[in-house]
């Protein structure tokens, strides 16, 4: 932090991938890339964004939200260096200059004005105890800070902007209204601002804490406004409503349920590398630092044991005091594993809390808030870790005010973790920052259970092709074992399918035969895939950095790519059919115990070392295999090595025949019934039939397909 704050008074700046250096003064309306400038005009009439813009305005937005003075006020906090506070007045009073009232194009953005005065504020607080704070310059500066509050109160985003634009500019007028409370309007602005917030937060952050924008850097970045302001707040003596707090929490909840075993958020929707204050420059997809912070609020062990260590944000919004208590706190695993989050639309399968874990996130969620400018056609995607190694990523979301094919590319269908039909993405786009249509995901079940989880969900975004397609996807993880993903397509005539998997730049695949995949990281296994497909006229390629068809790229920054593998399969057939993927964890660095064969229509046999695990996937209604009749989504068995069944799990399933024997029947569906064979006497009067020989008949059928005697 010392370092960086070094090259700030030199007036060398780094940001979102750009090094930008003013020998002299600095120029406040530079776009950098291009290094043309914005013109000094009334801000209304300045063109933006479209064809006569002079280049993406985020870069120049950037540097003007001054957040890099925070990390000068820190280091004058601890070093009492005069000269980082006098580089923070020259540059606060250098900014008021080149920036009169209404001036420019630093004016146009509400959002953008309040992150400048969230700046100020912290900076000031830092070095509040240096001697260049002289009476004329803070006669300059509340003047400036009055009139941009003004502003900011008088064009509070509205309609497609009111997300978390505007839960930015409130959280500015309350903490202008609560620090600068001399000023003539600050109690309008700081009544005004908390009472949107306390609004907001009901309304943006779901009951199950996931953000309605659908995109996990801004769930974070309305926390952090939230959390300054509310803090602020309370060493005002003003009190948050107990709800609003018990939102937040939840929101903290979902921030933990979520995180990739190394602590990485999963890269869903848009990001543009914001932050509503930097007290580190850490990894930007690490939010341990702010869960950590989460804990000491809400008293919270689990949400230390997660976060690992404390963290600045700790210490520089709770001070030594938040340290202490951090210390001083027990740390305790979570207690769920593997959770549904229904509210948001995200399901997260994983074995344990420990860094070497599997991990899958499923996006079954809406598309996003209102228009869903943050949003990404990736209805029924995944994301997924094998040893804790993030394997299939989403990859990003590069920029929002450049090329236009590069935006398209990176928050369509094709640049996730899915299936693309007839080359158009789920959702229609409405223009750079807008859907004009949305894909809308049912769930139709999940299963949560100690020996495996599955889920089952379909998207209608392809409805409204001519040749309508309903595309569904279930996946089934049998734990520590393997993962199947099947997809389901519903429809009649032929269609150009396509489904892409998106690897991080971290690990290489190899294709070790027709549909097979090795992933490896520095040469060590990490994981296999095998994708069986129902045609030979489907075609698997590897993309790596192509720019025709734009594919295999990854978005680790706003305004930057790297090249990354993406493995695409691909064919034009005829509909209904079945595409599978099976992905197996290593073993140790070695290739999986597991196996598995397909050994009837949706039917996979999963053969381990001393285990072998039947699981049949079909769609609802009746199903007749040989000698086998059921009416559900899912039945699994697991089978040990004297060939003994131990456990059965019936999904959606009312009925369960074989060889005319009936073996279970309910008047309603269990969506997920668990029936193990030492505990078949305790489930006598649960309101369905079970037959006490359930397991010794289902031996047979499993002898049966053991001796490949299955047929359909």
């Amino acid at each position: 932090m010392l370092g960086q704050a070094e090259k700030i008074c030199h007036r060398e700046f780094s940001f979102l991938g750009v090094e930008l250096e003013f020998p002299e003064k600095i120029n406040w309306h530079l776009d950098p890339l291009s290094g043309k400038e914005w013109p000094r005009v009334f801000y209304d009439d300045i063109a933006y964004i479209g064809e006569r813009k002079v280049g993406d305005i985020k870069y120049t937005w950037e540097l003007n939200r001054h957040q890099h003075l925070v990390t000068l006020g820190q280091a004058y906090y601890l070093t009492q260096d005069d000269r980082f506070a006098k580089e923070i007045a020259a540059e606060i009073t250098s900014w008021i200059d080149e920036n009169p009232p209404y001036i420019g194009v630093n004016w146009i953005s509400a959002l953008e004005i309040g992150i400048r005065l969230i700046s100020w504020i912290w900076a000031l607080r830092l070095i509040n105890d240096s001697p260049h704070l002289t009476g004329k310059f803070f006669r300059n500066a509340l003047r400036s800070v009055a009139i941009q509050a003004e502003y900011i109160g008088s064009n509070l985003s509205i309609g497609r902007y009111a997300n978390n634009h505007l839960i930015g500019e409130a959280a500015a007028l309350a903490m202008v209204g609560l620090y600068f409370n001399g000023l003539k309007g600050a109690q309008r602005w700081r009544r005004k601002g908390l009472s949107i917030l306390e609004r907001e937060a009901i309304k943006q952050i779901f009951p199950d804490g996931g953000g309605v924008e659908q995109a996990a850097s801004y769930l974070r970045f309305i926390l952090e406004f939230f959390l300054l302001a509310f803090l602020l707040a309370s060493k005002n003596n003003i009190r948050v409503p107990s709800e609003v707090m018990a939102r937040l929490e939840k929101a903290f909840e979902f921030m933990m349920a979520t995180l990739t075993p190394c602590g990485n958020a999963p890269n869903f929707g848009d990001s543009d590398d914001a932050r509503a204050v930097f007290f580190s420059r850490n990894s930007y997809w690490d939010f341990r630092g702010l869960l950590a912070l989460g804990a000491v609020l809400f008293k919270r062990g689990d949400f230390k044991f997660f976060s690992r260590k404390p963290s600045p944000e700790l210490l520089w919004l709770l001070g030594p005091e938040g340290f202490e208590a951090y210390g001083d706190m027990e740390a305790r695993p979570p207690k769920m594993k593997s959770v549904f989050l229904s509210h948001s639309g995200y399901v997260v399968l994983r074995d344990n809390w420990e860094p070497e874990t599997n991990y899958l996130i499923f996006d079954c969620g809406p598309l996003g808030y209102g228009p869903a400018a943050h949003g990404h056609a990736d209805a029924l995607s995944i994301q997924l870790s094998l040893n804790g190694i993030p394997i299939l990523i989403d990859p990003g979301t590069l920029a929002y005010n450049q090329s236009q094919e590069l935006r398209n590319y990176f928050r369509g269908t094709s640049a996730h973790n899915t299936v693309m039909i007839d080359r158009k993405d789920q959702s229609e786009s409405g223009g750079r920052m807008a859907w004009s249509t949305g894909a809308g995901v049912r769930v139709h079940n999940v299963i949560i259970k100690k020996v495996l989880d599955f889920i089952d969900a379909e998207h209608n975004g392809y409805q409204r092709l001519e040749q309508p397609v309903l595309h569904r996807r279930k996946v089934l993880y049998v734990k520590r074992k393997c993962y199947l993903v099947q997809d389901v397509f519903i429809g009649k005539g032929y269609q150009d399918v396509e489904l892409n998997y998106h690897f991080s730049p971290f690990v290489s695949i190899e294709q070790s035969g027709k549909g097979e995949m090795t992933v490896r990281k520095g040469g060590k296994i990490i994981g296999a895939l095998e994708i069986i497909a129902p045609s030979n006229s489907f075609k698997s390629r590897i993309y790596y950095g192509s720019n025709k068809p734009i594919r295999g790229w990854y978005s680790d920054g706003y305004g930057h790519k790297r090249p990354s593998p993406t493995l695409n399969i691909g064919a034009y057939i005829s509909l209904p059919f079945v595409i599978t993927t099976l992905i197996f964890p290593s073993a140790d660095g070695q290739e999986s115990w597991y196996r598995t064969k397909i050994i009837g229509q949706n039917t996979y046999l999963i053969t381990g070392p001393d285990s072998m695990d039947l699981v049949i996937m079909r769609d609802p209604g009746d199903c007749k295999l040989k000698d086998l009749e059921f009416d559900g989504e899912l039945l699994y068995l697991s089978v040990d090595s004297d060939s003994k069944i131990s456990y059965l799990l019936l999904g959606g399933v009312k009925r369960l025949y074989y060889k005319k024997n009936k073996l279970f029947e309910s008047e309603t569906a269990q969506k997920g019934l668990e029936i193990f064979s030492h505990k078949i006497d305790e489930m006598k009067d649960k309101g369905f039939y079970l037959s006490r020989d359930i397991f010794g008949i289902l031996e047979d059928f499993i002898t049966a397909q053991i001796h490949g005697n299955y047929s359909n």
